[in-house]
């Protein structure tokens, strides 16, 4: 089942491929979502100094190594998940959606217990970067309908909003 999720997450995230090198994320002009240079054991050094300065794709990169294991760090859900909520803080609507997916699968699994107060203001993060997604002029058909998607599945409208940045 973890590894059917797994290849479900990077294929939802490979939707969103284009071309990408360390130059192009130094520059802020790259999303995160080339999995052939994400997988190679040499980029999480190439981008962590980037992503240090506060580059969100380079975040979002940060996260997909810690996610899978890959760019030469071990695979650690927290640290994804600490990298996607970064990027998602830089306003980049798919480490928005990530950051949601990483969270859901750590409370499956009883990775993470939260209490109903915690819980409730968590997804009050989540009706917030989900709204933003939706309603943002730069997100991609694509990001639109994974916002409605984890709005509706999530019912995120019975949360309020809170702040997350």
């Amino acid at each position: 089942m973890e590894k059917l999720l797994k290849k479900l997450f990077l294929i939802t995230f490979m939707s969103f491929v284009g071309t990408i090198n360390a130059y192009e994320i130094g520059k802020g002009e790259a999303i995160c979502s080339n999995l052939e240079f994400v997988t190679t054991t040499e980029s999480s050094s190439e981008i962590h100094p980037i992503a240090l300065t506060g580059n969100p794709d380079a975040q979002c990169m940060m996260a997909m190594f810690y996610y899978g294991g890959y760019g030469g760090v071990k695979q650690n859900y927290f640290d994804s998940l600490s990298w996607f909520y970064i990027a998602a803080q830089g306003d980049l609507a798919i480490a928005k959606i990530h950051y949601i997916n990483v969270y859901r699968y750590l409370l499956d699994n009883n990775l993470i217990s939260l209490n109903k107060k915690e819980l409730y203001t968590e997804r009050g993060k989540w009706s917030t970067m989900m709204r933003e997604v939706a309603e943002s002029p730069l997100s991609s058909a694509d990001e639109k309908r994974l916002a409605k998607f984890h709005w509706d599945g999530f019912n995120l409208s019975i949360y309020l909003p809170v702040e997350y940045k």
